[in-house]
């Protein structure tokens, strides 16, 4: 048997275990880019900070936790809350927030609540009619997924035919994400369709599903262009292909070109599952530091223009007082002691140099170098959600950086050179970013028209396994069958 024929016919058996879950993956992946056309409406996306209001705080932080009987926490902000200042006190991490009258000293009943209805409804505007329900998410659900990144949120449903919900970061004051009913069905679709989600109930058995169905679609792919790249005269013979039917020389003629597309799109997804067998663990990641209210007796908040919030860090066996400040960059983090007017040098620096070393157990002589990162680029995308963040390379083999988001002391992301390069595989060859130079538009556009022909020699693959189910057996001469 010559080897054209062995590849062709193993061409067809691969095929067979291919077929369907192109189908899926190809009209998902068609689908993909539509799905923003689905994202809500709302008045605006950011909320801009705003300056802290002095005149609307008269009692230490300190004090207000002693008259409440709180003895710890894990950090604090100031939030103006229906045009009054309130101390928001994080207790401890996954635990609604409590908020403390800044005059007054008492606590809101259900501030937590009331301040994301408040947030939701800045991003919504009023336009989105009344709030329907509020409901706390500690935990990731089928809608609320992991690529949002933040917890514990609100999700805040609005009164209105689209089922609008906000999901609301009340600790930071972001929107994790929007959703309404068509969204969610795209997204439920997509996620069934494309990444095998009803499989998550064990996540090593998805991913390795994933990659063996994605290995048969890419020796689908390579033996097409080997069979009939070889056979290229054959099929461009008029005698020949006269004789062929229509939907056979259509999956071979479009086939050869849309192969190489799903090379493409086969490989760069085994390169995006395969580190997907290490769990993602960033959120354990964070400094989780308990301060007493001792620890904050004398922390005294001095009128400053443009200060737009204070936190907590802790560096060593120091307490530092985090002065955030507004600038056209986004936001300035300056480091104050809390019994002294003195301002650290460089402290967003140093803070990020610390939290890396602490989350990465390394020195500070291990570090190779430290850039302040202000847009998602690159290896550190939009997925990943925090901004501003520290980018802090080691020099052990491997080069890992990590990224550290200093106003909420947790880790952004961890990459190292194999990951890096998954990365920018899936994002170059899977999601053609290779093309933005062309705008958004037109990649997408590409996308799925690549998406759509694959869809095509998918089914028209399917057309000719079914004729020659329901067609009476012949017995195969000693060349390849057309």
């Amino acid at each position: 048997m010559r080897m054209k024929q062995k590849v062709y016919q193993w061409h067809r058996k691969i095929s067979i275990i291919a077929l369907v879950p192109v189908l899926f993956w190809t009209l998902s992946g068609i689908m993909h880019p539509l799905m923003s056309n689905f994202k809500p409406q709302l008045a605006q996306r950011f909320v801009r900070p705003t300056p802290v209001d002095f005149s609307g705080i008269q009692l230490s932080l300190d004090s207000v936790l002693r008259l409440q009987a709180v003895d710890s926490l894990q950090n604090f902000r100031v939030v103006n809350l229906a045009g009054k200042s309130y101390y928001q006190v994080n207790e401890q991490e996954g635990q609604a927030l409590r908020y403390f009258d800044a005059i007054s000293g008492e606590e809101l009943v259900d501030g937590d609540h009331v301040y994301a209805k408040q947030v939701a409804t800045a991003y919504a505007g009023e336009q989105a009619g009344a709030i329907k329900s509020i409901t706390q998410l500690t935990a990731y659900d089928d809608e609320y997924l992991e690529i949002f990144r933040l917890l514990p949120v609100y999700r805040v449903n609005f009164e209105n035919e689209e089922g609008l919900r906000l999901y609301i970061h009340t600790a930071s004051g972001q929107l994790g994400t929007s959703m309404n009913n068509a969204r969610a069905n795209w997204l439920q679709f997509f996620r069934y369709a494309h990444s095998w989600s009803f499989l998550d109930g064990n996540t090593p058995l998805r991913i390795t599903v994933l990659i063996i169905l994605a290995i048969a679609a890419l020796l689908s792919a390579g033996s097409g262009i080997y069979v009939y790249g070889v056979m290229f005269k054959v099929i461009n013979d008029k005698k020949k292909a006269s004789r062929v039917p229509m939907h056979r020389r259509l999956h071979r003629g479009l086939g050869i070109g849309m192969s190489f597309a799903l090379l493409m799109f086969a490989l760069s997804a085994i390169a995006h599952m395969l580190p997907k067998y290490t769990p993602d663990n960033r959120l354990a990641f964070n400094n989780n530091y308990i301060y007493t209210a001792d620890e904050l007796s004398g922390i005294v908040f001095e009128e400053e223009v443009g200060i737009v919030n204070y936190s907590l860090a802790r560096m060593g066996e120091e307490t530092y007082l985090q002065k955030h400040y507004a600038s056209k960059r986004g936001t300035q983090i300056k480091y104050q002691g809390p019994r002294s007017a003195q301002v650290l040098d460089n402290g967003d620096e140093a803070y990020a140099k610390y939290l890396a070393n602490k989350f990465a157990q390394k020195e500070a002589k291990d570090i190779a170098s430290v850039t302040a990162v202000t847009k998602f680029k690159g290896e550190y995308g939009f997925i990943n959600k925090l901004l501003p963040v520290y980018k802090v390379q080691y020099k052990a083999a491997g080069n890992e950086r990590i990224y550290v988001h200093t106003p909420s002391g947790k880790m952004a992301a961890r990459v190292v050179d194999k990951e890096a390069l998954s990365g920018f595989i899936f994002a170059y060859f899977h999601k053609y970013h290779f093309l933005d130079f062309a705008g958004k538009v037109i990649r997408d556009s590409i996308m799925v028209i690549f998406a759509a022909g694959n869809f095509l020699v998918a089914l028209l693959g399917l057309i000719m396994l079914l004729k020659k189910q329901s067609a009476p057996q012949k017995k195969e001469k000693g060349t390849l069958v057309s």
